[in-house]
């Protein structure tokens, strides 16, 4: 891997450097593209804790390092220096690319007993799980991790609370980030994953934005509290209510919401990942592999126990050694 460092006088990347990602696997083929590093400006990321190589060091702190903001938008491919709804575009795109939204650090969690700080507690925690071994988490660790990237790059990022309606009596029960840019409130959820930012209606008529991979719509909700954001799972047909607040969250109730998921989590006893490609989505969950085209349309393979492993590193790209202590699946809830 090519590791570029931040000049500490100009805070900016050395040259281009490019390299291209290409998945072909026997189970997802033809997927690739171009990752591009080159010069991005990086706004105030803070001295602190976390690097690629110590993604368990978390902790109540979280100020990140500059080179782990760097190494992370290098592994991501940001050439953008200034933000812009292009940089965000490019930002949002390749996350929903090569971040998974998955449970795959959460269940190593839950089998060893769930002591000490749930994965991802803190973004260079996630981060550095990330670089490291290709993981990803539950919509909190995700949204902390791509809350931190966006603000080193300059957005007005802020986190706040949700509410999916599949489970309306856990309040919040998710977690997302939203980008005030252009006089414009835009969604870029890190476990919906649109593979484009979704911009929020500012009054209470809806908007909806038809896709075959990604439909979403929106509209305002009646006291002026947020948003209701309809939106369908990878793996499913059927839409998904989610109430988003307009309230920047507070870190402490943050954590804390965050905290609770060791108790009452659809990560809790099973496998889930997902993840978008160039033209669709692949989704995996209880021997399911689940691949939605580009015309929207699903197709599932079933996955034998034995070939679990092997599909995760091959079609997903998680390392073979965190794969490898991954506990089997329990009885209980689970996305798939």
């Amino acid at each position: 891997m090519i590791r570029l460092r931040v000049d500490s006088a100009t805070a900016r990347f050395p040259d281009s450097a490019w390299l291209t990602v290409v998945t072909d696997t026997p189970t997802i083929r033809a997927t690739s593209w171009m990752v591009a590093a080159a010069a991005p400006t990086l706004r105030s990321s803070a001295g602190g804790v976390g690097t690629a190589s110590d993604p368990d060091a978390e902790g109540e702190e979280d100020d990140m390092k500059a080179d782990l903001v760097t190494e992370a938008l290098e592994r991501l491919g940001v050439s953008s220096t200034e933000p812009n709804r292009e940089c965000l575009d490019l930002v949002y795109r390749r996350w929903g690319q090569m971040v998974p939204f998955d449970s795959l650090r959460k269940r190593v969690f839950q089998a060893a007993g769930a002591e000490g700080p749930v994965p991802g507690a803190t973004a260079s925690s996630f981060l550095s799980g990330w670089l490291r071994d290709g993981t990803g988490g539950s919509c909190w660790s995700t949204s902390s991790g791509l809350h931190a990237l966006l603000k080193a790059l300059g957005f007005d990022a802020r986190l706040v609370f949700g509410v999916m309606l599949t489970d309306p009596d856990t309040r919040p029960n998710h977690g997302t980030v939203l980008v005030d840019l252009d006089e414009r409130t835009w969604l870029v959820d890190s476990s919906m994953l649109f593979d484009r930012p979704f911009e929020l209606p500012s009054s209470h008529g809806g908007t909806h934005r038809p896709d075959p991979v990604h439909p979403v719509g929106a509209r305002r909700l009646a006291d002026d509290r947020g948003w209701l954001v309809e939106w369908r799972p990878a793996h499913s047909e059927l839409v998904v209510g989610c109430e988003i607040s307009l309230v920047t969250a507070d870190p402490g109730a943050w954590d804390q919401a965050h905290d609770r998921t060791r108790k009452h989590s659809l990560f809790n006893q099973s496998l889930y990942a997902r993840r978008n490609t160039i033209d669709g989505i692949i989704a995996y969950g209880r021997n399911k592999l689940v691949n939605r085209d580009r015309s929207g349309q699903l197709a599932t393979t079933h996955i034998a126990d034995d070939e679990v492993a092997r599909m995760l590193v091959d079609t997903f790209g998680y390392s073979a050694s965190f794969v490898e202590n991954l506990p089997e699946d329990e009885l209980g809830p689970a996305f798939l």
